[in-house]
């Protein structure tokens, strides 16, 4: 941990892979800073995540990396089938993505990446979990939150890491119904099971190390084995065959659920396994609204005390997984504008605290380099989620060619986005200090 940046504080709105990206960030930092997540930090919930090389690289410069990779089988071969089990296309993708990237592709519980996250902060009274932020006070020194416990947090900034469901999006935006930001089109059964079949634990479901996409039409899917004995899948539909949950409700119901899988049971994950037999070998399950799209609002206030990271500004399908390393991203771009500003301001001749237009320019900076970043990740997922669904007319066309098309072609999404991931800039690039090592 780096000797602490004047007396500048930063309050975390969320317990996310944003909020705890960051919060590790600012103790590797030395910027003073809280973290209220109005539920339970990491909790044992969710489904899993992707995480490609460029993400591990900023974790391996933050320390956390070492928690979450063990585990993990990496993502090397991808194959697409269509729903009745014919295979459609088999490439390396994931091998092509690791070693390019000198770290592996994998898939890891959403828990245990949160965990990790976690764990890698050394002062742990920073986090504050089952307290949640009410209201926000901005001034032209500072912002002051109230939370849902009363107490009232005084801060230099608020960074709005709190989901799609952001309560700070909201308060910076209070004429707008900020949620119709996103399109929904599709709903999404998450779930983690057990990697045999119920009726006979000798007869695996999925090879081990295996990542699956189903096309057909009406359903699209993923199943990944990626951790010992278990498999994480989702399965999507378009919303047209049933509405969004009951109003004020954010989930399906179980009976929900149980129509879902009876009507797409025997669609075939694999070769030779379905999503029905997921199911009957699950160990959770949760349905949501599957959102997507990239929020045009402004992503910070005029006064440059509040902004918004991660799923609270950009939210994509789960069909390529590229969300989560997109709001690792949004936190890099972030701090590196805000740790030079900081440095200068604390080391000057008479040090001060950053000025709310200092701040403003550091936000609009890090929304600028954000914002295509964040595009770009939505779209592809976009298409990919209509692709294997069959849901438009280009993908009838795409789906009849797509086995003839060469691997270089089929690895670019993750391969451009992979490459021109940021990292941290003010920290040493751990390559570099291996290759220091070596000589």
């Amino acid at each position: 941990m780096s000797e602490p940046l004047s007396d500048f504080k930063v309050i975390i709105a969320g317990g996310s892979v944003a909020g705890l990206t960051l919060a590790n960030a600012l103790e590797k930092a030395g910027v003073d800073y809280v973290l209220l997540e109005k539920r339970d930090i990491a909790p044992e919930l969710g489904f899993a995540l992707l995480i490609l090389p460029c993400t591990t690289v900023v974790h391996d410069q933050l320390g956390v990396s070492k928690n979450y990779l063990p585990p993990a089988i990496p993502f090397n071969i991808r194959e697409h089938f269509d729903g009745r089990g014919g295979l459609v296309s088999r490439t390396n993708e994931g091998h092509l993505i690791g070693e390019k990237g000198k770290r592996p592709l994998i898939m890891i519980e959403r828990s245990r990446y949160l965990r990790a996250l976690r764990d890698g902060i050394t002062d742990q009274s920073k986090l504050r979990s089952r307290e949640g932020i009410v209201g926000y006070e901005e001034g032209p020194h500072g912002v002051t939150v109230t939370t849902d416990k009363g107490n009232r947090i005084q801060g230099s900034l608020l960074v709005g890491a709190d989901g799609i469901h952001s309560a700070i999006r909201g308060m910076m935006h209070p004429t707008v119904d900020t949620t119709k930001q996103f399109e929904t089109t599709f709903r999404v059964l998450i779930g983690t099971s057990f990697n045999h079949h119920v009726d006979n634990k000798e007869k695996l479901l999925m090879a081990e190390g295996s990542t699956n996409h189903t096309i057909h039409p009406g359903v699209g899917g993923l199943a990944c084995a990626s951790i010992p004995g278990k498999i994480f899948w989702a399965m999507y539909v378009p919303l047209e065959k049933k509405p969004l949950p009951e109003s004020g409700k954010r989930t399906y119901s179980d009976s929900d659920i149980e129509e879902a899988i009876s009507e797409c049971a025997d669609v075939h994950c694999c070769a030779e396994s379905t999503f029905g037999d997921l199911y009957r070998s699950r160990t959770a399950t949760i349905m949501v609204p599957l959102e997507e799209g990239v929020v045009d609002l402004p992503w910070s206030s005029p006064g440059g005390r509040v902004a918004l990271v991660g799923d609270a500004v950009h939210k994509t399908t789960a069909t390529l997984g590229l969300g989560g390393n997109a709001a690792v991203d949004g936190v890099c771009y972030l701090m590196n504008e805000l740790v030079p500003l900081l440095r200068r301001t604390s080391k000057a001749v008479q040090p001060r605290q950053p000025t709310s237009e200092e701040l403003a320019k550091v936000m609009k900076a890090y929304e600028r380099q954000q914002r295509p970043r964040a595009a770009y990740a939505m779209n592809a997922s976009y298409y990919a989620t209509r692709f294997e669904t069959m849901h438009s007319w280009w993908a009838w066309v795409v789906r009849w060619v797509y086995g003839l098309l060469p691997v270089g072609f089929k690895v670019r999404v993750f391969s451009d986005f992979n490459g021109s991931a940021p990292v941290f800039d003010w920290l040493p690039h751990p390559d570099a200090v291996e290759g220091k090592k070596e000589q």
